[in-house]
């Protein structure tokens, strides 16, 4: 799943194990996010990136 807004662009996967979404900067792989939902994941990414 991809954001379609080009000034944030990001990966969206879930690892089944822990049960958490990870948000991944598209444009930087070292850049993620983690939360119970994608939401949670989006806003830890972009807390990384302020």
């Amino acid at each position: 799943m991809k954001n379609i807004n080009m000034n944030n662009m990001y990966r969206i996967s879930l690892d089944t194990d822990k049960q958490i979404f990870i948000a991944t900067d598209i444009n930087n792989d070292f850049k993620s996010g983690t939360g119970v939902t994608i939401k949670d994941a989006i806003k830890s990414l972009q807390k990384q990136s302020a």
